[in-house]
């Protein structure tokens, strides 16, 4: 087929013409569009040979009117000239092979044609092969390229592209099937060309209303690919207005984050607008698909797709409905779906297909034949609204397996699950580790303007009346209780309806915000409805009872939230006669529900739903509330408003509800509601989990207590009593919004009793939690002068560093003035450690100006391998210099899979600094950027090795696997400088993993004369006599820490039994600082290139070991084999060597990996170590990530309540996972309401029905 090379113009050209290379050479290295490139777009290495640097070379040339082009010779000719210079420079440089690739056709006539012309005069001018790939060659090449069409769908436009993969698919009969798709595609469209909130009376077109609300990825240090993924995409794509956020749509619209993230779990709020999102993003291919170009061209240019993907929207509940073998689509019992029903994504799938298209036949095999040719984008959406505990480990486990299959098949498949938050963490959800977690949060004060503006114009609401809109929500927004309720889309857009109608009269509770929206809602239709003005109150108690009908059966796992049309008129009338009233009434109420009302939806035929579940939950918890009994002495009743908060609290499905329920009380019963939220406290279940905390932070944050100063006061104590006694906080990443509380609620207090925790010196890890509270409830400006305040008048060393380390993890160091930070530079005398904190916190260059402190930290940079995180750009020597000096840096050579120049390798990993030389290839720095000599004269010398290390770089990462010289460059240049340093030390073990034969003549390990990286990649493989004579050499301290490391580095199973017994006294010589950076280090060098863990073999070891032995080997071995190590050696131990103690905590977490039953041994083994200070705060949170993040952990119920029980005795993650056994096992032992409600007659007085 001949593609239309031409619609992707010159740069879209060349990256289809590497990603083309991409499928023909794996190994190939693409370079920068738009860059000087030496006459290169991409090269491949040869790998055959040692020290290979010989490459094939490969060029792009565009024309963009190809077809004017009557001699291509000519033209080639003419472009040539300027190119065979820089093809010939790069033959000797390695050179061995040339392709030309160019959308230019050639022709083929023996001799006189021009692909044979061109090929005699390149052969007749370059001294190697050439080839040239002219348009018929890429087009063929894109023939089978089936997932590259979808990436560059302008090959092809529109339909004809659907049309053309599906037809080139080997589908049988494919007209039809390209027809179920176009159908099933145009119904959905259909559909969703409107808001899902038909109540702010617009016209609700998707397109006009639709605002991108920004996403956070919930990183954890283990995802440092995704972390620098959405930093990249983000300095890319995100609004500089903004601080740099990015919208959902924005990202999940870019070809390179879906090649990276493809398939993952998108979390919101209520109201938050992940429903909307769905439609939007399904929309947005849609219009592709179905050639809608003048709508595709209103939609802002940052949400527009480069790529084509055919969009599939599942409802999840619909999809509960059919794995339960219950047809969504269909009220039909006999319904002919379910006879070809499998319990799988693929079957549901294919009758979502039949049932939107319009009943076309469509099978599994087709719905995988056209995955086969196809990018897909499959948006599962609402798995919150699963509420059955059962169905919904189902459900997950259902679509983690179709995902699988489809994805076996796909040319492409991306995969969105939106879902609110668990309320409790070990509800059945998809795994972190498979499924990266991404959340939706608050609109930021230009999004509000611009939904404002939006909003305005689909109302048709211009000049004088738009500005006093706008003006009267300005001054709301300067009210934290408002400003809270307009970050949210749905609230947002409740609240400027109100603006709109009543002014400046707004309510201040979310409650009572709905109460007036409803009635203003009310206040419209009765206007314009006989049957809405006369039955207004009856009308809106209908909807409360249906509310509580649909949602308490959805928590069983009934119907999903909806109602056919039979039982919804059956229910009316019902409901009528229980009233009172007349049953004939019926059916135009019916009408006035469904018809005028439309807070009730169909979205399936003869099936209808809420709109929106947020109201659902609102009618629901107005209608607990106005039906609860009065119940006075002597004739009590079940079922009051005491009754049924205490159940609803109880009840994790019904947190939003419980919140609405609470916005309902008035002054005087508020009080009540502080009492039961102590009941609630002290609940033998609740008392181990946040939930109860949480809630009265909740409640809080929406200003039901503001009536009563009295009950915020008490409810705040609530709140603070927890904090004060250690119980979790609910601060960590996923969670980070649980105890946020606005000014005039608690606020201020939650941030005093956060300080006054720091004063009393807790452990960094309680610490770390308290901060993160402080940050999440102040403003900066307020944390920095309440920290600074304090600081100031500190006396004591220890004191200062710990205060100075918290201003660092506030956020409030950084912005210190250069005055504020003199001031307490001359009142304490700063240590290395407190200087090393100013540099993190980017205050270098009051570091570098001054010649004592640069020195200091040089020096410790030498002495010790420390890391800090390097802004792009950075031009502080010190910084540039620890990433320098940094052995992981150089080490990546030996661990990427995609080899390139280590330059661009360290780039992708966070390492920048190269590109301060000379510009590098970073396409994001459009000019140089250049450090300016130092005048002081160690600096001077950073510098100057910097400029090496920087030159050392260019070359190939091959070059660094296969050879010392590049190493040998950097480590001699360091020792000229310097001399022999730690970090020196660590970088030349590391080069000890390069593969070149092993030098026959032997080396002195302390042979100064000979180069470092030849003495220790020589004591990679030497014997155990030359071990033990070195061992005899060594004198000083550094020796024994270089021998030390080495030594463990190499170690195999033949040395541990020669040489231990030598070795040992060197490793006690070592000091307990010194040590800790021999093991800190070891943990590096034993993983760099792949080494295999130590082999083990318990019988060959020596008799006797000490504790820093064994803790040392147990790096080096399995997760078994550690487990041995300490219960023959360490089980006992007493002592307090960091790593020896930070080996026993591993073990600890090793023994109930492998063993659950083990949980009493473990937790009895961390509590000891954590008594004595160990906490060593990064490996806690790296084990607890990798390990336990987002995978169910079978902790044992008794052993989390100990833990529980006793907070201050445990790590905090420790206490975090407990709680979150406790909150699994209080989930699992939860009695749905309505099953309460009727057990206990709630209903029985008020003459309602009952589930």
């Amino acid at each position: 087929m001949n593609y239309l090379l031409e619609n992707l113009g010159d740069e879209r050209f060349q990256e289809l013409c590497q990603a083309l290379l991409i499928k023909e050479f794996p190994n190939v290295q693409c370079f920068p569009i738009g860059q000087p490139d030496g006459g290169r777009d991409a090269v491949v290495y040869f790998n055959s040979a040692r020290n290979n640097k010989e490459f094939a070379v490969f060029q792009v040339k565009f024309v963009k009117n190809p077809q004017r082009i009557n001699d291509p010779h000519k033209w080639l000719l003419e472009v040539l000239e300027g190119e065979l210079p820089k093809i010939k420079e790069l033959i000797p440089r390695g050179a061995k092979s040339y392709y030309l690739l160019t959308n230019v056709t050639g022709t083929g006539h023996l001799d006189s044609g021009s692909i044979d012309k061109v090929h005699s005069l390149l052969e007749e001018n370059l001294d190697i092969p050439v080839l040239c790939w002219w348009r018929d060659d890429l087009c063929k090449r894109l023939d089978s390229s089936w997932d590259l069409k979808w990436l560059y769908p302008d090959l092809v436009t529109g339909t004809d592209l659907f049309r053309y993969i599906v037809d080139q698919g080997g589908l049988t009969d494919s007209s039809k099937r390209f027809d179920a798709i176009t159908a099933f595609v145009r119904a959905q469209y259909e559909e969703d060309l409107e808001v899902r909130f038909k109540q702010v009376e617009l016209q609700n077109n998707l397109l006009d209303l639709f605002v991108d609300v920004p996403i956070h990825f919930n990183d954890t240090k283990e995802d440092r690919h995704l972390q620098y993924l959405f930093r990249g995409v983000l300095r890319e794509f995100g609004s500089q207005e903004d601080n740099n956020v990015i919208g959902a749509a924005t990202l999940f619209s870019k070809s390179l984050f879906q090649e990276n993230v493809p398939q993952l779990v998108l979390e919101g709020a209520p109201g938050q607008g992940k429903s909307t999102l769905a439609q939007f993003l399904c929309q947005i291919y849609r219009m592709k698909l179905l050639k809608l170009e003048q709508e595709f061209n209103t939609l802002p240019i940052s949400v527009r797709p480069s790529n084509l993907r055919i969009p599939i929207k599942v409802d999840l509940r619909n999809l509960a409905s059919w794995l339960s073998k219950d047809n969504p689509f269909s009220s039909d019992e006999d319904d002919e779906a379910l006879y070809q029903w499998e319990k799988s994504l693929e079957s549901f799938l294919i009758a979502q297909i039949k049932y939107y298209s319009g009943g076309f036949e469509f099978s599994v095999s087709d719905l995988h034949a056209v995955a086969k040719v196809s990018s897909l984008l499959i948006v599962l959406d609402g798995l919150d609204e699963v509420a059955d505990i059962q169905m919904r480990k189902e459900l997950v486990n259902e679509v983690v397996k179709g995902i699988n299959r489809l994805r076996q098949t796909s040319a492409s498949l991306q995969v969105i699950i939106t879902s609110r938050p668990s309320v409790f963490e070990n509800s059945p959800g998809f795994p972190i580790k498979k499924f990266p977690h991404f959340r939706l949060v608050s609109l930021t004060k230009n999004l509000i303007d611009n939904y404002t503006t939006q909003w305005l114009r689909a109302k048709k609401i211009y000049g004088s009346q738009a500005s006093e809109v706008k003006k009267i929500l300005k001054n709301k927004l300067e009210k934290p209780h408002l400003r809270d309720l307009a970050r949210n889309p749905m609230q947002l857009a409740i609240l400027l309806s109100l603006i709109h109608t009543k002014g400046s009269s707004l309510p201040d509770k979310r409650t009572a915000l709905y109460d007036s929206y409803v009635d203003l809602f009310f206040d419209r239709e009765a206007e314009k409805d006989n049957t809405v003005r006369e039955n207004r109150e009856l009308l809106i108690d209908i909807h409360r009872f249906l509310a509580w009908i649909l949602h308490s059966e959805s928590e069983q796992g009934k119907h999903e939230g909806r109602i056919n049309t039979e039982r919804l008129q059956s229910l009316l009338s019902e409901y009528l006669k229980s009233e009172g009233r007349d049953s004939s009434m019926t059916e135009s109420l019916f009408t006035g529900v469904v018809e005028r009302v439309v807070f009730l939806v169909s979205r399936i035929q003869g099936t209808f739903e809420f709109e929106v579940q947020p109201l659902r939950e609102y009618f629901v918890a107005r209608h607990l509330y106005e039906t609860a009994p009065y119940s006075p002495p002597g004739n009590e009743k079940k079922g009051t408003k005491p009754d049924r908060f205490d159940a609803i609290a109880k009840n994790f499905y019904w947190l939003n509800v419980t919140r609405f329920f609470c916005g309902c009380f008035s002054k005087g019963e508020l009080p009540s509601l502080v009492e039961r939220l102590n009941v609630l406290l002290e609940d033998v279940q609740y008392k181990n989990i946040s939930h109860p905390r949480a809630l009265t932070a909740m409640l809080l944050s929406d200003w039901v207590f503001s009536q009563n100063q009295y009950s915020m006061r008490e409810a705040v104590k609530l709140v603070l009593k927890g904090i004060t006694l250690r119980h979790v906080l609910g601060s960590g990443k996923r969670n980070s919004d649980v105890l946020v509380l606005p000014s005039g609620c608690g606020r201020e207090q939650l941030v005093d009793e956060c300080f006054n925790i720091l004063k009393e010196k807790p452990t960094i890890d309680y610490a770390w939690e308290i901060i993160d509270l402080i940050v999440a409830n102040s403003p900066k400006e307020e944390r920095k002068n309440h920290w600074y305040n304090y600081i100031s008048g500190i006396e004591g060393e220890k004191e200062f560093s710990s205060w100075l380390t918290y201003g660092l993890y506030m956020g409030v160091l950084p912005d210190l003035t250069s005055e504020e930070l003199n001031l307490l530079i001359i009142r304490h005398e700063f240590s290395i450690n407190n200087l090393v904190t100013l540099l993190r916190a980017g205050h270098s260059k009051i570091i570098e100006s001054d010649e004592k402190f640069s020195s200091i930290v040089i020096d410790h940079i030498l002495n010790e391998c420390i890391e800090i995180p390097l802004k792009r750009k950075e031009t502080s020597i010190l910084l540039n210099f620890i990433h320098g000096i940094n052995p992981k840096s150089y080490g990546l050579a030996f661990d990427i899979s995609k080899p390139g120049p280590l330059r661009e390798i360290r780039s992708r990993y966070g390492y920048h600094f190269d590109i301060l030389f000379d510009g590098g290839y970073d396409d994001s720095l459009t000019i140089q950027t250049q450090i300016a000599i130092p005048e002081n004269q160690e600096l001077k010398m950073c510098y100057e090795f910097l400029q090496y290390s920087s030159n050392e770089t260019d070359k190939h990462a091959t070059e660094w696997v296969n050879g010392l010289a590049p190493w040998e460059t950097i480590v001699e240049n360091l020792r000229v400088l310097w001399g022999d340093r730690w970090s020196i030390y660590s970088l030349a073990i590391t080069s000890s993993n390069v593969k070149i034969p092993k030098d026959k003549e032997e080396i002195d390990l302390f042979d100064v004369s000979t180069p470092l990286c030849k003495r220790t990649f020589y004591a990679r493989n030497a014997s155990s006599i030359w071990w033990r004579k070195q061992i005899e050499s060594a004198s000083t301290e550094m020796d024994f820490m270089f021998l030390s490391l080495l030594f463990l580095t190499s170690a195999n199973s033949n040395l541990l039994k020669n040489v231990l017994d030598y070795i040992q006294p060197v490793f006690d010589k070592i000091s307990n600082d010194n040590w800790e950076k021999v093991t800190k280090q070891l943990e590096y060098t034993r993983r760099v290139g792949n080494r295999r863990d130590l082999a083990l073999n318990m019988s060959k070891l020596p008799g006797e070991l000490t504790a820093r032995t064994v803790a040392a080997i147990g790096i080096c071995v399995n997760d078994r084999d550690s487990i041995k190590l300490y219960e023959v050696h360490l089980h006992d131990y007493v002592g307090t060597d960091v790593s020896v103690l930070k080996f026993c905590q591993r073990v600890a977490f090793t023994l109930v990996e492998h063993d659950p039953s083990r949980w009493n041994q473990a937790i009895s083994i961390i509590s000891r170590i954590y008594s004595q200070g160990g906490t060593f705060d990064a490996y806690y949170h790296s084990i607890y990530r990798r390990r336990y993040m987002g995978y169910p952990v079978q902790i044992p119920v008794d052993v989390a309540k100990q833990i529980a029980n006793q907070p201050e005795n445990y790590p905090r993650f420790l206490v975090d996972l407990a709680e979150r056994a406790c909150r699994d096992e209080v989930a699992s032992q939860i009695v749905p309401i309505g099953t309460l409600a009727k057990k206990e007659r709630w209903f029985e007085n008020a003459n309602l029905l009952t589930v």
